[in-house]
Order: structure tokens, then sequence, then C-alpha cells
């Protein structure tokens, strides 16, 4: 911007309709005068600044102006909007190395997805398999490749709005459907093939492949948005004679897929999370209920990599419940007068400064043994929430955890989930994995915790040696450019409770300490028992004096 154009703005700035106040014995022409040098002063220092910073002040203030005139919108009035399709947040997660770091976790290794790593010579067998897939799907579906593109082409204004805008700026709308169109007809083709274990014997693709292409599908920069599988699933199915047959079997399949990737899920709560009803409605598989109230509005998936966070993290209908009625309290709090709104505030603010401290009180598994809190393995339960803690008081505690199953890609998984959450448009997680990552590291300190949670089935692990598992949660919390940060509300009631677990020994040992330091033998007892006998008798006689 040049100087003559910050001149005219600042102008402009100057030249609003202002009410001042004269002072007394001042004319209007001295006041004029004073008004016309403090706007030259004001026009002075407004042009240095933008002309330093190549900011357009008045602009700026224009913008603030114009938010602070638009009145807020409750969040309950409001929906939160889906996380777009984007690239990993480097400045928030940075490992060691970040260029062999980021290729370790985020690079795909045999296919791309969509726009972020579409062309990379790298990954030429992967296109073969794309196409291959892509012809299957449309020879299956009894429908032309070209009608699925005309269906994507339709739909494109609505799916370029679900990416962030940089990762289209080379691709046209033909480019960007034809991309979308063989992308997700592959998914889809690849979900069918690999529930019916096909993929190796009828496509030829190698095990190696196979397991390097699955795990590609659930990294955060290889990503479409779910609509591209919903349209094209519709578009499949859309037979008349099919009675729907066909569409409830890919979903069926799709719920089969994620079950069997999720990082938890034991094969025995396969049922349990197909009876979810958060689940099954994001996918379409159970209807919204008819009186259902108009501000409640559907929740639609913004990728296939959120379906996973989503099982990982939802527990039973009850949880959601739980969670809606938390939301009313705070919106019921927000109501309140500004007295009781700043009191609370400066509550929050110390146990923000507290939670620090508090959290060290998580210590790892053979500590916890150390003051009798044993391990149990969560019945059929596969969300990562499930973290419960029962206190047995002076017997100690028992610490519930679901179960973990770690191979070579739980940390591909783990980190991209972690990712995804870090995203600066997510408003809808509530960091589910990012806590448990936390409080898993928290526990596992030393070869000896793994091997404690491997007798106790609840880690099963497929790594070469504990101490592999040890620096895996090592790495993945160490990954960030400060320090993973979970939600502090989260498995509150179990830090709690080992808290008093800790504060309990610590008074028990106190009491042996005494004990040992002041009755380590006969005499002492006995000289105690003298000195409370002689003090009781003293006070009696003084009570039958007064008397």
């Amino acid at each position: 911007m040049s100087e003559n154009e910050v001149m005219v703005s600042v102008e402009e700035l100057t030249q609003r309709k202002t009410i001042k106040n004269i002072p007394a014995g001042q004319s209007h022409e001295a006041a004029d005068q004073s008004s016309v040098m403090a706007i030259s002063e004001t026009r002075k220092k407004v042009t240095t600044f933008v002309n330093n910073n190549g900011i357009d002040v008045c602009l700026k203030l224009d913008e603030i102006e114009e938010k602070s005139r638009t009145e807020v919108v409750p969040d309950d009035q409001k929906p939160k909007p889906k996380p777009k399709i984007q690239k990993v947040p480097v400045a928030d997660l940075q490992g060691h190395g970040e260029i062999n770091f980021m290729n370790k976790y985020f690079q795909p290794k045999v296919v791309s997805i969509g726009p972020i790593h579409h062309g990379n010579p790298k990954l030429e067998q992967g296109e073969k398999y794309k196409t291959e897939l892509t012809a299957e799907f449309a020879r299956s579906s009894k429908k032309s490749i070209h009608h699925f593109f005309d269906i994507i082409k339709q739909n494109i204004t609505s799916l370029k709005a679900l990416f962030d805008e940089e990762l289209l700026k080379d691709y046209d709308d033909d480019t960007l459907s034809l991309m979308l169109v063989v992308d997700g007809c592959f998914i889809l083709q690849f979900i069918i093939s690999y529930c019916k274990n096909e993929l190796t014997e009828r496509f030829n693709i190698k095990v190696d492949h196979l397991l390097l292409a699955l795990n590609d599908l659930f990294l955060l920069e290889n990503q479409i948005p779910f609509e591209v599988l919903t349209l094209l699933m519709n578009s499949a199915a859309a037979d008349p004679d099919d009675g729907g047959r066909l569409m409830e079997s890919m979903k069926i399949l799709l719920v089969e897929f994620v079950i069997n990737n999720v990082i938890m899920a034991p094969t025995e709560c396969k049922n349990e999370i197909q009876k979810n009803n958060r689940i099954m409605k994001l996918i379409g598989m159970q209807p919204e209920a008819p009186d259902q109230d108009n501000n409640n509005k559907q929740e639609y998936l913004t990728h296939l990599l959120e379906l996973l966070q989503i099982v990982a993290v939802t527990n039973d209908d009850e949880q959601d419940k739980t969670t809606a009625a938390a939301h009313a309290i705070i919106r019921s709090r927000v109501e309140q007068d500004l007295a009781t709104q700043v009191q609370e505030g400066h509550q929050m603010v110390k146990q923000v400064q507290e939670y620090p401290a508090k959290s060290q009180s998580v210590r790892n598994i053979q500590e916890l043994k150390a003051v009798g809190i044993g391990l149990k393995r969560s019945n059929k339960r596969w969300s990562l929430k499930e973290i419960k803690y029962t206190d047995l008081y002076i017997m100690g505690g028992l610490l519930q955890l679901p179960r973990l199953v770690v191979d070579h890609f739980t940390g591909h998984k783990f980190m991209n989930l972690i990712a995804y959450e870090m995203c600066p448009d997510n408003l809808r997680t509530d960091y589910g994995v990012t806590s448990y990552v936390c409080f898993m590291r928290s526990l596992i300190d030393h070869p000896n915790d793994v091997k404690e949670l491997r007798s106790k089935k609840i880690l099963v692990s497929l790594l070469g040696c504990d101490e592999q598992v040890t620096k895996l949660f090592d790495e993945i919390v160490s990954s960030t450019s400060t320090e993973l940060v979970p939600n502090p509300n989260m498995y509150k009631d179990v830090k709690d409770g080992i808290r008093r677990q800790y504060d309990r020994k610590c008074m028990m040992a106190s009491i042996a300490d005494a004990y040992d330091a002041h009755f380590s033998s006969p005499w002492s007892a006995m000289a105690f028992v003298a000195a409370v006998f002689a003090l009781a008798v003293k006070i009696w006689c003084t009570v039958i004096k007064a008397e």
C-alpha cells in the first residue's frame, strides 16, 4: 500500500463526526485549532506506523469496530463448523529432526489421497492400485465412471469449501473432480475388498503394500471429505430394484473396517460398537428422531480419520447425555450476574495454575503398586475414555484401563489423531486421544511398567521388546514444540482417587514413623502411658476441686 493511500484512509478516519467537550473559557476557534493539531499529530503517528509495519491501521480499526457491533450468538444456537482438509499444524508438532519426523508419521507410503500428496512420483505404484480398484467399484456397482464424475462435478462447489483454500490453488474444477472420484471410489472398494479378504489374491497387492496402504488411509494429510464417500455410495446404490440393500451393505462394511483398525477395540467389542447410537447416526445407519429439536442439528463427519477418532473416544449413550448435561450447566453459569462470573473466573484461574502440580499425582505403574493400587482390564469397553478408579480405602484402590494393542502403526495413528485434535479450526474436539496418551505416558515410565500392563492383559505389544513401547510414548509426548496439553477435566475423578490414596498412604507412613520413633522399646510405651495417666488424673482433680 502506498503512502498516499494511507493518508487518504487516515483522512477519512479523522473526518468522522465526533462529540467533543469544549473547556470553559475556550472559544470554538481555539478548540478547532487544537483539534487540527491533534489530528495532524495522529496522522503523523499513524502514517509512520503504517509505513514501518505495512499495516493499514484504519482498516484494522474498522474491522474491530464492525465486530464489536455484531451480536454474539450463544454456542448452543450455532453449529460448530467442520474442520477443513488441511496440512498438519507443523508449528505445534515438531519432532526431533522435523523432516524425518514428518516423513515418518504423516507422509503416505503407498497411496496418496486428496490434493496434498497428489502426484508424488514415489507413489506411482499406488496410482496403479487406485486405477484398478476404481474400475472394480464402477464394474460392481454397474455404473459408468462418467456417472460418478458428474455427481461429484455437480457438488464441487460445496466440496471445495471443505478444503483449506491453499490446497486447491493449483486445481481447476475438472481436475479436482477427477481426483475426488478416483480417490473416493478407491477408498470404498478398498474397504469392501479388505473386509472380504480379497485384496491380496484378487488384486495382487503385496502384504506389505496392503498394510502400508491401510495405514495411509488414516493420515491427516491423506484425506478427502467424507461427503465424497457418501455421494458415491448413494450414487452406486441408486437402484430402485435393490431396495437399499447395497447401501446398507457398504455402510456395514465401513463400520467393520473402522472397528478392525481402531487402536484399542478387541474383537469382542464389535457388537457393542455397532449398537452405539452416535456412531450409527454418523454413517447414516440410524435415522434422526422425527421430533428432534431443530437446534440440535445432525452431526456430520469431516473425513475417515475423524470417524476413527470418534469411535476411539465415544463411550455409550449415557456418556453423550452426560456431556450434553454438562454443556447445559455451563450455559446456565454464563447467564449469572457479573460478580458471580468474576468469582468463578478467579477460581478457574486458580485451578489452571494448580493443575500442573496436581497432575503430578499420577505416577508410573511401579509407584502405584507401592501404594496399594492394583490394575484391571476394563471389560467389554473399547473407548479410550473408559478409565475408572475404584477406591478400596484401607485396602488400596483399583485402576481399570481399556485394552490397547501396540503394533508398528500405533504411533502413526496416535500422532495423526493428536494432530487432528490440534488443528486450529477443530472446535468439536475434547482432546480425548491427547488426554489418553498423556495419561498413559505418566503410567509408562519404565519397561517394567509395560511388563505389568501386559501381565494384566491391558496392553498387547507386537513390538520387539517392552523398551520400544516406552520409547514410543516418549516420542509421541515429546513431539510438540512445547508439550502436549491434555483436557484437565478428562480422568479428573481417576486422578483425584489416586491422589487420595497417596495422601492416605503418606499419613499411614507418618504414623508408622512416629510409632517407630517414640515406641520402639517397651520403656518408651510405658512412659507414654504413665504421662497420659498423670495428665488424666490432673484434669480429674481440677474438675473435682472446681465443683
